[in-house]
């Protein structure tokens, strides 16, 4: 059943039948860009944290809000980037291919208003941003279990209230609703950072984030 609270999507743009980006049109349908994705996969998050609440036993919901959030943050940048950034800025962006953490960080370091992504904001989402690399990209070479300077320890040492001790740290001791409703919490946070440095929202529907007295005036 639809949540008639949450945003709809917005409407694919009407193209006829130019095609996009170089791409014709598959059997006579045209290819449409999704102009929201970093909406919908910020939806999605937030129903993945929240079903985790009721299924606390199963670690693929906390495991898919991590995947899903970053991939929330990563559209958000890129669409962001497309809204704003011109010439050589946005030729130093592009350059930075699908590196999350350095897009953030030139955009933190060329907002209007410096340095209001902070940093505790910033290393999270760099320690989200592993695990959601660990969680897709496995390979079978565990970290060593008392290294405290690997990712999941550092993780841990972030991480409030981790229910774990500091000579046993596994993948699967995070993934917890808890852990769920931090990792929306840092991509929220990160959104809002963006917005403090100067950058205005792609879409005013994210106005309920970043700054919700804006919506009240």
């Amino acid at each position: 059943m639809t949540d008639p609270t949450e945003p709809t999507a917005d409407p694919a743009p009407d193209v006829g039948n130019v095609a996009i980006g170089g791409w014709q049109p598959l059997g006579g349908a045209t290819i449409r860009a999704v102009p929201s994705m970093s909406d919908q996969c910020f939806r999605l998050a937030k129903y993945l944290r929240d079903l985790s609440r009721q299924h606390p036993n199963d670690i693929s919901l906390p495991a898919g809000t991590v995947l899903i959030a970053i991939a929330a943050l990563e559209s958000y940048v890129n669409e962001l980037a497309d809204m704003a950034l011109r010439d050589a800025n946005r030729r130093d962006f592009d350059a930075l291919r699908d590196n999350l953490i350095k897009k953030l960080q030139l955009l933190n370091e060329r907002g209007k208003i410096l340095g209001q992504l902070e940093s505790d904001v910033e290393e999270d989402i760099a320690l989200l941003f592993g695990l959601r690399g660990k969680l897709m990209h496995y390979r079978a070479d565990p970290e060593h279990p008392v290294d405290t300077n690997t990712s999941l320890q550092r993780l841990v040492a972030r991480f409030p209230k981790a229910a774990t001790s500091d000579a046993d740290v596994s993948t699967e001791q995070l993934l917890t609703p808890h852990f769920a409703e931090w990792a929306v919490d840092r991509v929220s946070g990160a959104i809002r950072g963006l917005y403090q440095c100067g950058w205005e929202p792609p879409r005013p529907r994210w106005l309920e984030l970043v700054d919700p007295g804006r919506l009240e005036k």
